[in-house]
């Protein structure tokens, strides 16, 4: 991945680059709370931020909806589509996400 700023995968595994739960970043040490509120990140989602460097598009907005419940949440819609390769998703587009039947998980807002 294209960036230079810690993040973890939706296991908790660092990564370069791309959005990241921002309480397990802090918790293995990548960065401090106060560098989460500082110019080097935006905030996607409820503890969940991206590098100011990459582009808060529809992927990364989508990417970074499946870091919210890890394991119960699918994409759908433009999102799902996006990361699919197809670009047909408005410019504004919002990330679109379910928890299948009889599982608990977040929607981003």
């Amino acid at each position: 991945m294209a960036g230079g700023a810690f993040g973890c995968d939706a296991g908790g595994v660092a990564l370069v680059g791309g959005p990241f739960r921002g309480s397990r970043a802090v918790q293995l040490g990548g960065v401090t709370r106060d560098q989460l509120r500082g110019p080097r990140f935006r905030r996607l989602y409820t503890d969940v931020f991206l590098p100011v460097s990459e582009p808060a598009d529809l992927a990364a907005r989508s990417r970074g909806a499946v870091l919210l419940a890890p394991g119960n949440l699918v994409l759908s819609g433009y999102s799902a589509a996006e990361l699919l390769g197809a670009v047909c998703a408005p410019a504004q587009a919002n990330a679109r996400s379910r928890c299948p039947a009889g599982t608990s998980g977040s929607s981003p807002p």
